[in-house]
């Protein structure tokens, strides 16, 4: 990794090479466009990005960020070096403008590793798949933060002594696939106290050494494109004063957009050919499922610290995917 960050450092990503490649690309696109200056600012950032662009495309994803760093580090000089390209001409004309650090990254990294949403307001969806396995349900919630979502990450050399859980490559913050089973089970006690239906869709406790079995619902990491800080004072129960001095959290701000998956599969019935049972199953758990799944985006949060309000979040769109064998269910679910 580090050589292709010196490769880079030296190579690429050099004060004089990105002068000579604005003075080159601001040349060209001036004696076409010179009295066109709409076209000639377009032009310039298009075939500008496109150079940056090309640079980053020969790097692994993961080291892109990085690189971004050199290049911030020469903003204000290129700026100063567009200036100078511009005096050079006695009348007005345009000055070349150098994107910055946040709008390359905005535009050409984190498009590849965010995560696509969809943003329709409904929440009515209902599709047939042949790519899902026979009688499996996908249920995908599109929801909004509306507090700060916290997590603790195992990292042991961060700057701040709190850090989000964070994808071991791509370093963009995350909800783990055991958080969302453990927060989904946290809510489902609140509505179902049947222990036979709770072990039927999650499968035993930890630790449970007996008459185990896995659970129906398979569930899948979320991931977000935003990260933010939050700062907790630790106050004096007494003098109401602060007892220590801050203490900051790593958190996915609020707002923030993200992905929830979930897999229900009745395998156990399908191994014992009890196919009779299937659809009455079925339709009394997918019931019980999206009444969770709401009480825990709403109520009860997926967070850290959920007790005091992290993690909730307003669902914007539910599509369920049904695999053969089942008939497409026609859901909808109202948030007020």
């Amino acid at each position: 990794m580090y050589d292709f960050f010196a490769k880079a450092s030296l190579e690429d990503f050099n004060k004089e090479n990105l002068e000579d490649k604005v003075r080159e690309i601001w040349e060209k696109v001036y004696r076409k466009y010179k009295n066109k200056p709409n076209e000639l600012k377009k032009e310039f950032e298009r075939e500008f990005m496109d150079y940056i662009k090309s640079i980053l495309d020969r790097y692994p994803l993961f080291l892109q960020s990085k690189l971004l760093r050199i290049y911030e580090g020469f903003e204000e000089d290129l700026r100063n070096f567009a200036e100078t390209l511009k005096k050079e001409i006695k009348r007005k004309t345009y000055k070349p403008e150098i994107p910055s650090s946040k709008e390359v990254y905005k535009e050409l990294i984190l498009p590849e590793v965010k995560i696509k949403l969809d943003e329709p307001l409904l929440i009515e969806s209902s599709n047939f798949s042949d790519s899902l396995p026979a009688y499996a349900i996908q249920i995908q919630i599109t929801f909004k933060l509306k507090k700060p979502y916290l997590s603790k990450d195992d990292d042991n050399f961060y700057i701040i002594d709190n850090p989000i859980v964070k994808d071991k490559v791509f370093k963009v913050p995350m909800v783990r696939s055991t958080t969302w089973k453990g927060a989904l089970r946290f809510a489902f006690k609140q509505i179902c106290k049947d222990q036979k239906i709770e072990i039927r869709l999650f499968g035993n406790e930890k630790g449970e050494t007996e008459n185990f079995r896995q659970g129906r619902l398979f569930f899948y990491p979320t991931f977000f494109d935003r990260i933010s800080l939050d700062v907790i004072t630790p106050l004096d129960r007494e003098t109401r004063t602060p007892a220590r001095g801050p203490i900051y959290f790593e958190v996915v701000p609020k707002n923030a957009k993200g992905v929830f998956k979930v897999l229900y599969y009745p395998f156990d019935l399908i191994a014992k050919g009890d196919f009779d049972s299937i659809e009455e199953e079925v339709e009394e758990d997918l019931e019980l499922l999206l009444k969770t799944i709401k009480k825990m985006f709403t109520e009860t949060g997926f967070s850290a610290k959920k007790t005091s309000g992290f993690g909730v979040a307003e669902i914007e769109n539910a599509t369920i995917t049904v695999g053969s064998g089942l008939e497409p269910y026609k859901i909808k679910i109202k948030i007020k």
